[in-house]
């Protein structure tokens, strides 16, 4: 099982339910829908990128956490100012 992206919207009429479907650029489908048949050319697969994808929408790299930043105590900020 493969999931496809459509790269190219479009519309038709499923000819065995009668209903019309339509498929916008962006939308995953499975490689065994019926609307890819005779459609393959505006597919891609997407299973390839959707580590990398993860990764920049997450913005960190897969498995690190997100770890609050320590706060620094307002007395040892007053006392470097007053060094430096």
């Amino acid at each position: 099982m493969a999931v496809l992206r459509c790269t190219d919207p479009f519309a038709f009429t499923d000819r065995k339910t009668g209903v019309e479907r339509v498929v916008r650029a962006g939308d995953l489908v499975d490689d065994k829908d019926p609307l890819v048949k005779g459609r393959e050319q505006w597919f891609e697969t997407v299973e390839a990128n959707v580590h990398r994808v993860t990764e920049r929408r997450l913005g960190r790299p897969r498995g690190s956490k997100n770890k609050p930043k320590a706060e620094v105590p307002a007395a040892v900020v007053a006392e470097a100012e007053a060094e430096g």
